[in-house]
């Protein structure tokens, strides 16, 4: 009897040391769950997805930050390399051409322009039709006769020495030509073609004792002078203006 339990015994420890062993043998090939694969590629979509308020918002703010970082040099840059650098040229050679400009150049250039304008107002008493036409050529004569006598004694009283200049050479051109065109005409032609050298006349003139005159003139009496011929050009100017607009030019 006690041999026959002791194999029983014997059969239920070693069968349960079987049973024990294998079940971590059984528990050990189980792979884990692929389900943390899952949670990154759902984040990545969240952060690509334009309805996320907190990549989405951040992310347009710092482009748009860093756009704006970059728009204001481009700005600037083109102004200052644009219009500011053109614009500071254009002040310097401005700036530059009435200092080289004398005295005695300025009344050389008011002389010339007289005589030229003298000329101009005989041909038109002779050649004109137009009554106002012929009325304004008078009017040239007188003021522009006395504004040449003022310069003379403007002239002698500061021992002036009347010198050409590249603004009197230019002025001298353009008014030569003016006449050459003239001369040739009769009637309403010559009335038209006058009248709009007139205007182109005056407005050079007055352009020139605006922008190179008056800045450089140095002497009191000139300048007194300048002012005067100033008055009268532009009044000249304005009346030239309303003959040639009735003349249709």
């Amino acid at each position: 009897m006690n041999r026959k339990v002791m194999c029983s015994v014997a059969v239920l420890v070693f069968g349960a040391a079987a049973c024990g062993g294998s079940e971590p043998a059984a528990r050990a090939p189980e792979p884990p769950p692929p389900a943390s694969v899952a949670p990154p590629a759902a984040t990545s979509m969240q952060e690509t997805r334009p309805g996320s308020s907190s990549l989405a918002s951040s992310n347009t703010g710092t482009g748009s930050s860093t756009t704006d970082s970059v728009a204001p040099p481009s700005s600037n840059s083109g102004t200052t390399g644009g219009q500011g650098m053109t614009g500071a040229q254009g002040s310097t050679t401005s700036a530059e051409s009435p200092a080289s400009l004398s005295d005695d150049q300025i009344l050389y250039v008011l002389h010339a322009a007289n005589l030229a304008e003298m000329e101009q107002a005989r041909l038109a008493q002779k050649q004109g039709k137009n009554g106002r036409v012929k009325r304004f050529a008078a009017m040239m004569l007188k003021h522009h006769g006395e504004a040449d006598a003022k310069g003379t004694d403007v002239a002698k009283k500061t021992n002036a020495s009347l010198t050409p200049s590249a603004t009197s050479n230019r002025l001298e051109s353009d008014a030569k030509q003016v006449s050459s065109n003239i001369a040739t005409q009769k009637g309403a032609d010559f009335d038209r073609v006058y009248i709009d050298g007139q205007v182109k006349e005056h407005r050079a003139l007055l352009d020139a004792i605006d922008r190179e005159f008056l800045p450089a003139v140095r002497s009191s009496d000139v300048k007194e002078l300048l002012q005067t011929v100033r008055a009268r050009v532009e009044s000249h100017l304005q009346e030239a203006e309303q003959i040639q607009k009735g003349l249709g030019g």
